[in-house]
């Protein structure tokens, strides 16, 4: 099975795997999937609740690690004490 037919095959049980509720409905498909595909069900589950695979939403994607702030005049004569030139210039926070 290639990759792009077993991403489609992925959309489609994705798509009857959440309309479905109750566990017995629920176990079915994923034996089913389990057979097709060959993967794992911890793995399969994942792929179904879409947690894995391809177009998933990353909840970190977009997001910066450290805040970049900005101090005011005051602030960087207290910690640039040696050199007072630069009271102009922001000061990102490490």
């Amino acid at each position: 099975m290639s990759q792009n037919t077993r991403n489609e095959y992925l959309e489609k049980m994705r798509s009857r795997y959440q309309r479905r509720t109750g566990k017995l409905a629920k176990t079915v498909l994923l034996d089913e999937f389990c057979t097709v595909t060959g993967h794992e069900r911890k793995y399969a589950t994942k792929l179904l609740r879409g947690q894995r695979g391809p177009n998933r939403k990353r909840k970190w994607a977009g997001k910066k690690r450290g805040i970049d702030a900005t101090y005011g005049a005051e602030v960087i004569k207290v910690l640039h004490p040696l050199n007072p030139s630069r009271t102009d210039a922001p000061i990102s926070n490490p």
